[in-house]
C-alpha cells in the first residue's frame, strides 16, 4: 500500500473534517432526508433528491478521507539552508511566478 504524506497540520485537518462530516453535516442531511421522506411522493421531490445527493457526496469524501489517513506518515518540517539544493517532503520552497508574486509552499505527499 501506498503511504501518504502529509504535515501534522494536514493530517489533523483532514481529522477535524472528518469529524465535521460524521458529527455536523451526514446528521443534518439525515435529517433533511428524513423531512422529505415525510412529504410523501419521493418521485418528484427535489428536496429529497437534493438530500440524497449530499449524502452521497459527504459519504465520499468521509472515505477519502478515511483512505489517505489509512497510511499515513507524518513529515517533519526540516530546516535547511538556503544553499541546501534538495527539495524533499517537508521542504519549504518559495516560487516566484511569471507574474512575480511569490509563494511559500511546504513539499508534502498528498
Amino acid at each position: 500500500m501506498k503511504k501518504n504524506y502529509l504535515t501534522k497540520e494536514g493530517y489533523e485537518s483532514l481529522l477535524q473534517e472528518l469529524n465535521d462530516l460524521r458529527k455536523v453535516k451526514l446528521p443534518s442531511i439525515l435529517e433533511r432526508l428524513g423531512e422529505a421522506k415525510a412529504m410523501g411522493d419521493l418521485s418528484e421531490n427535489f428536496e429529497y433528491k437534493s438530500a440524497l445527493e449530499d449524502k452521497d457526496l459527504v459519504n465520499s469524501r468521509i472515505s477519502e478521507i478515511e483512505t489517505l489517513i489509512e497510511d499515513v506518515e507524518i513529515i517533519k518540517e526540516e530546516k535547511k539552508s538556503k544553499s541546501d539544493k534538495i527539495i524533499d517532503y517537508g521542504s519549504k520552497v518559495t516560487i516566484q511566478m511569471d507574474d512575480n508574486d511569490i509563494y511559500t509552499v511546504t513539499v508534502v505527499g498528498t
